[in-house]
């Protein structure tokens, strides 16, 4: 027989203590005190997951579900933080969420409260851009065919920008250097912050219903992806859509790109490029006027020999009428002639026959017939001479409209609102167009061409 330990006898033979009454708690009270034991204990954790079943509700509010190979656990996210969200939640995205553990009491339902979600394995702020660029471009808003074209002329430039800093500055500045009697409506705004988007927009509706500018220019310097983030935006990208107005876009630096850049007409590196692209130089304009009056003389002094050569073939070819009609009489009278020696040999019967044919022929005498070919004669010189006097008003149409375009599109002809033309002659006396001031130096003899005149000028001092 087996002896069993002491212990285990003490055990056996123990009086067994009986259970105390425990305490009875309604459902609401032991949720309620779990779901503050919960929420004291992980007031702030992070977990990673994929988003499964989500839901944006007309509240506002969204729900949704992450989960893992072995778990799944339902999260919210109030209102008052998804407008912070940059990027698109979607099924099957791996996210990271920061938030508090809770229960919700009706479900007896552990939650996850969500303060802030980010995209696994990529920035919000990229992934946001990727998806609104996808979006975009699948509507047809990046498409070439709806891109304008912009104006060779511009009257008017808009300016949408900061009012504060060098990038404004450098745009007037090379926008007055280029072409002076442009004129800039600046609209400022913000470039970036909290409400930089919606400023954007409105500035742009603003000049587009307007309809004063020819091009719009918008545009700030460098930065951050955030910094530049107001020209991601969607309200923007369709602001800049619906514009009728061309709009050149120069956010940034050159390896910056936003989703404005894909929607505008024209994307300009930097600021300072788009000023340079938006109007053109006012030197140029005037060696192409220059190139351009001078093919029209010659064309139209072609145009007026090559007429003339053949006005004159023509001529030639054209016998003088009295000649003809002249020669035609002398054959008339030889004839005649023959006709009275052959009568003088015929029977007087057949002269009598003879007799009264003339008289029959006489009736239609050739002073007749000659007042006849006259008139035949005047009407058809008449009608030629009509028609050279018209061929000449042709070419004098023509030539006053040539005139006329040349004068229209001469900048000379803005000097009479008040704005001048600087040049110096070179040693074959030909003009040449001061644009900068690093086209002259002090002491130097200018020229200023006025509406009425020409005034000698000399360089006392240069102010850059």
């Amino acid at each position: 027989m087996t002896t069993l330990p002491p212990s285990i006898l003490s055990l056996l033979t123990a009086e067994i203590p009986k259970k105390s009454n425990p305490k009875v708690w309604s459902v609401s009270e032991l949720v309620g005190i779990v779901k503050r034991s919960l929420e004291n204990q992980y007031r702030e954790v992070a977990v990673v997951g994929e988003v499964s079943s989500f839901k944006a509700w007309r509240s506002g509010h969204w729900y949704f579900d992450l989960k893992d190979a072995q778990a799944l656990l339902p999260a919210v996210m109030f209102k008052q933080l998804c407008s912070r969200v940059r990027f698109e939640v979607q099924d099957g995205m791996q996210v990271m969420v920061t938030g508090r553990v809770s229960i919700y009491a009706p479900q007896s339902k552990i939650q996850i409260i969500v303060d802030n979600i980010e995209p696994v394995g990529v920035g919000a702020l990229a992934l946001a851009f990727e998806q609104l660029k996808k979006k975009l471009e699948q509507e047809g808003l990046f498409a070439e065919k709806n891109k304008k074209p912009l104006p060779v002329f511009p009257l008017r430039v808009g300016l949408i920008t900061s009012p504060q800093g060098a990038v404004v500055r450098d745009m007037l500045r090379i926008l007055a250097m280029r072409m002076p009697q442009v004129q800039v409506l600046i609209v400022p705004v913000r470039v970036q912050g909290q409400g930089a988007a919606l400023e954007i927009s409105d500035a742009v509706r603003l000049l587009d219903q307007k309809g004063d500018c020819d091009v719009i220019i918008v545009g700030r310097g460098g930065g951050s992806l955030e910094d530049l983030w107001a020209f991601n935006e969607e309200v923007v990208a369709r602001a800049i859509f619906a514009c009728q107005t061309p709009i050149v876009s120069a956010v940034g630096h050159e390896t910056d790109f936003t989703i404005a850049d894909f929607v505008a007409d024209l994307r300009c590196a930097t600021p300072t490029h788009a000023a340079q692209t938006a109007v053109p130089l006012l030197s140029d304009i005037l060696s192409t006027l220059d190139l351009r009056k001078n093919q029209i003389y010659r064309q139209t002094k072609s145009l007026l020999a090559k007429h003339h050569l053949k006005l004159e073939k023509t001529s030639r070819r054209i016998k003088e009428p009295r000649v003809l009609l002249f020669q035609l009489m002398q054959r008339i009278d030889d004839n005649a002639m023959r006709l009275e020696r052959v009568i003088r040999h015929l029977p007087n019967r057949e002269r009598r026959k003879l007799h009264e044919m003339k008289q029959r022929l006489l009736r239609f005498s050739w002073e007749k017939r000659w007042v006849q070919m006259q008139n035949i004669l005047s009407r058809h010189s008449e009608r030629m001479a009509r028609a050279l006097i018209k061929q000449c008003q042709n070419l004098k149409d023509r030539t006053r409209l040539c005139e006329a375009r040349l004068v229209a599109l001469s900048p000379l002809a803005v000097l009479s609102r008040g704005y001048a033309l600087l040049y110096r002659l070179d040693e074959n006396g030909e003009k040449k167009v001061v644009s900068k001031l690093e086209h002259t130096h002090v002491k130097e003899s200018l020229s200023v061409q006025l509406s009425d005149g020409v005034i000698d000028v000399t360089v006392e001092n240069l102010l850059g």
